[in-house]
C-alpha cells in the first residue's frame, strides 16, 4: 500500500504517514517483526526523495532480522539501488543490480525493474558487456507484462543511447499504448513518457524524420493521459505531448514531496539526448517507419495518388483519389478515363455496384472526346466481361489513345496465358510466344520515344500502362519458371514508373518469384522491402500484408525469431478495429510460441479455434490440429487444461481417420492427468476402441494403456524410453502393445 500511494502526487505526505503509522502499529500490537515496516518506511522516503531519512531508514533496516513478514530477497537489494541513484552513485547503483541479477534473487518484479532503472549507470560506468546482457534480459522478462512499462521504456531509452534508433522506435510504438495501464501508477507514467520523449527526439535529431507516423499512438485509452486524436502522431508531435506530460507530472510530484527530485531526473533526460554509446545488440528488430502522406491539392497531384494507390491494392484510397479528379474541371480526358477506371476496379472489389456503374459512364464520356476509335477500344476494355481479342484487334486505329490500346494488348496476353493453363494440354511453348507478341506489341505502343510530342497527360498514363505490361511480363515469365528473366523484366517495369507504391509493389513481385524458385529467405527480404516502402508511401495496410508476407516466409525458412518481429509489425500497423486475417493469426501464434511468447500465442489459438468452430464446413482433422497447438501453448504456460485439449484432439483424430495421431493425442493427454482417464474414439468403417490410462500418484506406480481396434491395425510398439514412456507424475510408464502389457516396455 505504501507503495502504491508514492507512487502517484494524487495521495499527500499527510496520507502515506498515516498509512505507514497504521502498518506499523498494527505489526506491533500483533507482536511481529518490523523489518516490513522499516521496508515500506525505507522505500517511501527514497521514492519521496528525501535523501537523509532514506539513508538513515537503510542503516536501519540492515541492522533489523528478517522474519517471515520481510521483504523477499530480491526487493531488499532493490531499495538500495533507488537510494544509490538517490545519492547519485549510479556505478554503486548498477553494481548492487548485477549482483542481484548474478545471484538470481528474483521476484514478480525483480530484478528486471533494478535492472532496466541502471542501464544508464552501467552505461556511464563502462559496464558495455553487462549493460547489453541485461537489456537482453529485461525485454525478455518485461515486453508482454503491462505492469513493467517503466521498463520497456527504459530499455527503448537505452537502444536509442547505443545507436539502435530502429530497434527503439519500434520498442515505442509496442508499448507507448501501456501508458494508460493503472492510472494510480504515475510514477512509472513519468519515467517512461521522458524514456520515450528521449527516443522520439534522437530519433530526429539522427536522421530520422519528425513526419513518420507513431504506431499505436491513436490508442483512444491514451486519451487519459494524452490529449485525444483521430489519427496516429507523428514522431514530432507525440515527443513534445510526451515531454509536457513528464513535465507536469514533475511538478505535481514535486510540490507533494516539497523537493526538486522530479524536476532533476527531467534534466537528467533532457541531457540524455545529446549522448551516445556504441554497444552491439542481437535482437531481431522490423520497424519501416510509416510517414503521413501530404493531402493533395492539385488534380496532378490527385492523379498521381490515385495512381499510387491503385499500385498498392489500396481501394479506399484509391476511389477517394479517383473521384477528386473525376469531380475536378481541368482534369485532362486521358487522366479521367484512367480515373474512371480505376475506381471502378476498385468499387467493384467492395461490392459498390453504383460507384461501379457511375464511373463505367464517365468512362465512355472521357472516351467520347478523346476520338471515335478510343470509344470502341474503350468500350470492350472498360468492360472485364468482355473478350480481350476483340480489343487488342481495334489496337490498329492510330488515333486510339496509346494507352488504352496497350492495356488492350496486355489483357489479350493475359487471358490467353490464363486460358492455356486451365486446358488440358497446359502451356504450349506456341501460346506463349503469341502471348510475348503481345506484350511486345504494347511496350512499342507506349515506349518513351512513341509517345514524345504527345500531350503531357498522355505520356504520364502511357508510362502507368508501360508499367503494368513489363508487370505482366515479368508475372507470366515467373509462372512458367524462368524466375530470372522475370526479375530482370520487374526492374525495367520499377524504371518505367518511378515512384514508392511501384516501388514496393514490384519488390512484392519479386518476392512471389523468388517464393516459387524455393528461395524463402530471398523472398522474406523482398517482402521486407515492400513492407518498408508501402509504410514510407503511407500505405500502412498494403505494408501490414507485406510484413505478414515476410513473416511467413521466416516461418518456411525455420526462423522463428525474425517471424515473429514481422507478424508484430504488420499487427501494429493493423490495429485493433478487427481481428487480424484467420491464416495471419495462425502463422502468427506459431512464431511467437517458439520464440517463448505461449501466452501471447495461446490468444491467438484460441480465436483460431473460436473462427473453425463458427465454420460449419471445418473439418475435423483442422479443429483436432488446432486443438493440439492450442494445448501446446498451455502446456508452456503451466496450464493443465492442456490435457483436456489434447483429449478433445484425439477424438477428432480418429473421427478423421487419423488413428495414430489420435493415439499420439491421447497418450499427450495422459501426461496431464494423474487417475483414470478414459475414452472411446469410433474408428471409420469399424468398432469403437478405447484407450484407458490408470494412474496412481505414488512413486512406485505405473499407470497401462489397454486398447480395442480392428485387427488391420495395430498400434506400432515403442522401444523402451520411446515416446510411449514419456514421464507422467513421477515414474509412470505405458504398455505400448495393441492388447495388453508387452512385458519388455512396462514389466
Amino acid at each position: 500500500m505504501p507503495g502504491i500511494l508514492t507512487g502517484s502526487p494524487a495521495f499527500d505526505r499527510t496520507q502515506i504517514d498515516a498509512v505507514l503509522n497504521d502498518m506499523e502499529a498494527t505489526f506491533r500490537d500483533a507482536g511481529l517483526g518490523l523489518s516490513a515496516v522499516a521496508s515500506a518506511r525505507f522505500e517511501t522516503a527514497t521514492s519521496l526523495g528525501d535523501l537523509a531519512d532514506a539513508e538513515r531508514l537503510g542503516e536501519d533496516l540492515e541492522s533489523l532480522p528478517r522474519d517471515n513478514y520481510s521483504s523477499c530477497e530480491a526487493c531488499i537489494p532493490a531499495g538500495y539501488v533507488d537510494l544509490e541513484l538517490l545519492r547519485r552513485d549510479g556505478a554503486a547503483a548498477a553494481q548492487i543490480a548485477i549482483s542481484a541479477w548474478r545471484e538470481h534473487q528474483v521476484c514478480a518484479h525483480e530484478p528486471e525493474t533494478m535492472l532496466a532503472r541502471t542501464l544508464v549507470a552501467m552505461l556511464e560506468s563502462g559496464r558495455l558487456e553487462d549493460a547489453a546482457e541485461a537489456f537482453d534480459f529485461v525485454c525478455r522478462s518485461s515486453r508482454t507484462e503491462p505492469d513493467k512499462l517503466l521498463n520497456m521504456a527504459l530499455a527503448a531509452q537505452f537502444a536509442s543511447l547505443t545507436g539502435h534508433h530502429d530497434l527503439a522506435l519500434d520498442l515505442v510504438e509496442r508499448h507507448v499504448g501501456w501508458l494508460a495501464h493503472d492510472a494510480l501508477h504515475e510514477r512509472a507514467h513519468f519515467t517512461a513518457a521522458l524514456a520515450f520523449a528521449v527516443v522520439l527526439e534522437r530519433y530526429v535529431a539522427c536522421g530520422g524524420s519528425a513526419d513518420a507516423v507513431v504506431r499505436a499512438s491513436a490508442d483512444p485509452a491514451l486519451a487519459a493521459v494524452l490529449p485525444a486524436v483521430d489519427e496516429p502522431r507523428t514522431v514530432a508531435d507525440l515527443g513534445r505531448e510526451l515531454w509536457a506530460l513528464g513535465d507536469g507530472l514533475a511538478q505535481r510530484f514535486d510540490e507533494r514531496g516539497g523537493n526538486d527530485l522530479y524536476a532533476r531526473e527531467v534534466a537528467a533526460a533532457r541531457a540524455l539526448v545529446e549522448r551516445s554509446w556504441e554497444v552491439p545488440l542481437t535482437q531481431e528488430v522490423f520497424a519501416p517507419v510509416s510517414i503521413r502522406r501530404a493531402a493533395p491539392t492539385t488534380t496532378q497531384e490527385w492523379f498521381a495518388a490515385a495512381v499510387a494507390a491503385n499500385v498498392a491494392y489500396a481501394g479506399i484510397d484509391a476511389i477517394e483519389a479517383a473521384t477528386h479528379v473525376l469531380a475536378s474541371a481541368d482534369a485532362h480526358p486521358v487522366q479521367r478515363l484512367r480515373a474512371a477506371a480505376i475506381r471502378a476496379q476498385h468499387a467493384g472489389a467492395m461490392g459498390d455496384m453504383a460507384t461501379v456503374e457511375a464511373s463505367h459512364e464517365a468512362y465512355m464520356e472521357s472516351a467520347n472526346v478523346l476520338g471515335e476509335a478510343t470509344v470502341r477500344l474503350a468500350a470492350i476494355v472498360a468492360s472485364e466481361a468482355g473478350p480481350a481479342e476483340p480489343a487488342a484487334a481495334a489496337t490498329e486505329h492510330a488515333d486510339a489513345v496509346p494507352s488504352t490500346r496497350a492495356r488492350a494488348l496486355v489483357r489479350s496476353a493475359s487471358e490467353s496465358i490464363d486460358l492455356q493453363l486451365r486446358s488440358e494440354e497446359g502451356m504450349t511453348e506456341e501460346a506463349f510466344a503469341w502471348a510475348m507478341e503481345r506484350l511486345d506489341e504494347a511496350d512499342v505502343i507506349v515506349a518513351p520515344d512513341a509517345v514524345a510530342g504527345l500531350d503531357e497527360e498522355i505520356g504520364q498514363d502511357a508510362a502507368f500502362a508501360r508499367y503494368a505490361v513489363l508487370a505482366t511480363r515479368g508475372t507470366l515469365l515467373g509462372r512458367i519458371g524462368a524466375h530470372e528473366d522475370a526479375i530482370a523484366v520487374f526492374a525495367a517495369a520499377e524504371a518505367a514508373l518511378p515512384g514508392r507504391a511501384v516501388t514496393a509493389s514490384v519488390a512484392g513481385m519479386r518476392a512471389k518469384v523468388r517464393e516459387a524458385a524455393q528461395d524463402p529467405v530471398g523472398a522474406g527480404a523482398e517482402h521486407d522491402r515492400a513492407a518498408t516502402e508501402f509504410a514510407a508511401a503511407g500505405f500502412g495496410g498494403t505494408a501490414a500484408f507485406a510484413a505478414f508476407e515476410s513473416g511467413r516466409c521466416a516461418i518456411v525458412a525455420g526462423d522463428a525469431e525474425r517471424a515473429a518481429a514481422r507478424f508484430d509489425y504488420g499487427a501494429g500497423l493493423w490495429g485493433t478495429s478487427e481481428p487480424l486475417p484467420f491464416a495471419v493469426r495462425w502463422d502468427y501464434a506459431q512464431a511467437l510460441l517458439a520464440t517463448g511468447e505461449a501466452d501471447r500465442a495461446r490468444e491467438l489459438a484460441e480465436s483460431v479455434l473460436e473462427h473453425e468452430l463458427a465454420q460449419p464446413q471445418t473439418s475435423p482433422g483442422s479443429l483436432a490440429q488446432t486443438r493440439v497447438f492450442l494445448a501446446q501453448c498451455m502446456a508452456e504456460s503451466g496450464d493443465q487444461g492442456a490435457g483436456e485439449q489434447y483429449a478433445a484432439a484425439a477424438r477428432l483424430f480418429v473421427e478423421d481417420g487419423a488413428v495414430h495421431a489420435g493415439a499420439e493425442a491421447s497418450l499427450r493427454a495422459a501426461q496431464f492427468w494423474c487417475g483414470r482417464y478414459q475414452a472411446d474414439l469410433a474408428l471409420p468403417g469399424s468398432s469403437t476402441w478405447r484407450v484407458c490410462w490408470s494412474v496412481s500418484p505414488s512413486s512406485s506406480s505405473r499407470w497401462r494403456c489397454w486398447t480395442f481396434a480392428p485387427s488391420a491395425w495395430r498400434m506400432p510398439t515403442m522401444p523402451r524410453g520411446g515416446r510411449c514412456c514419456r514421464p507422467l507424475g513421477r515414474t509412470a510408464r505405458a504398455s505400448t502393445t495393441v492388447t495388453r502389457s508387452c512385458g519388455s516396455c512396462c514389466g
